[in-house]
């Protein structure tokens, strides 16, 4: 097989596997892997490969996530700064109010 060919096999493999063919390509597609038992295996296993891939990067992912939840869970709530901005926008509010409505 050359290697223009193994490049279209793998091609037509990829999207059947991702559901990419059309129900006539489809057919015809399954219809070559019941006559070739090597191309039903190599679908099985790409198959595989990408199931692999994906839970592999979900665990990564959660991983990651749970390692930024982490580092939020163990930062310390600065009460005195949020204190700070609002006792700020309460003076504003009554600066704003005498200035305006107590003539």
């Amino acid at each position: 097989m050359s290697s223009q060919e193994a490049e279209n096999r793998r091609n037509q493999i990829d999207r059947y596997v991702n559901g990419e063919m059309n129900t006539e390509e489809i057919n015809l597609f399954e219809q070559r892997m019941r006559e070739n038992g090597a191309l039903a295996e190599e679908v099985l296993l790409h198959r595989d490969v990408l199931v692999g891939m994906n839970h592999y990067f979900n665990l990564d992912l959660k991983r990651q996530l749970q390692e930024e939840d982490a580092k939020l869970k163990k930062k310390p709530i600065n009460i005195y700064k949020w204190v700070g901005i609002a006792a700020s926008i309460l003076l504003l509010i009554a600066i704003a109010y005498f200035l305006f409505f107590a003539n």
